[in-house]
């Protein structure tokens, strides 16, 4: 029953896949190009046999799933940033974000599309993305730190190191426990495939 509810927002999750991908209008520090930037909605499962998170004996965490929201944006022509939106409610009500501080993440790069399971059993393109050169260490929840965008309750999780790996289509983060928790459309993808429809 589990495994099926996380498959299902996952699921959901990877519906919106194209619709989250959303492109703005604010340059980039590197390049002065266009930014572009996606959204990846990750969910992570708080109690059970599923995820590292709290405390499972919790019984107020029982089918909780935390959902926070990662906008991957392209700062110049090798480097990602990610930031991290926390909402105050999530998808079960009131759900403290400090069960996930201090809890890190894993970006992938792929060019097939993630399976709910997550599965990446005979993927050959899928890469572990380094961190950019004082990027730090990657956490759930991001650093104290608000964005550098000036995203209004958004904080800074890090820079990706995307120099092998532009590219490939699509990022995926993976929690501690080696669990898939979202996936969505690279940015550099998303500026190709917005370059040819502008041709």
């Amino acid at each position: 029953m589990k495994k099926t509810i996380i498959n299902t927002f996952f699921l959901g999750g990877l519906l919106l896949l194209v619709s989250s991908c959303l492109p703005t209008n604010s340059s980039s520090s590197g390049s002065g190009s266009s930014s572009v930037e996606t959204v990846l909605h990750a969910y992570f499962q708080l109690d059970g046999q599923v995820g590292c998170y709290g405390d499972p004996s919790d019984p107020e965490l029982e089918g909780a799933i935390m959902h926070l929201a990662y906008t991957i944006s392209i700062e110049d022509d090798y480097t990602l940033m990610v930031c991290v939106t926390v909402p105050s409610t999530n998808d079960v009500g009131l759900i403290n974000p400090s069960i996930l501080a201090q809890k890190t993440v894993d970006f992938w790069a792929t060019s097939t599309l993630p399976t709910a399971e997550g599965a990446m059993a005979g993927d050959l393109t899928a890469a572990r993305l380094p961190l950019a050169e004082g990027s730090g260490v990657l956490y759930m929840t991001g650093s104290q730190s608000p964005c550098p965008n000036g995203q209004l309750s958004s904080y800074f999780v890090g820079y990706l190191d995307m120099t092998s790996f532009t590219a490939l289509k699509y990022i995926m983060l993976y929690d501690p426990c080696g669990m898939l928790a979202g996936a969505a459309e690279s940015p550099f993808e998303l500026e190709r495939r917005m370059n040819r429809d502008f041709k």
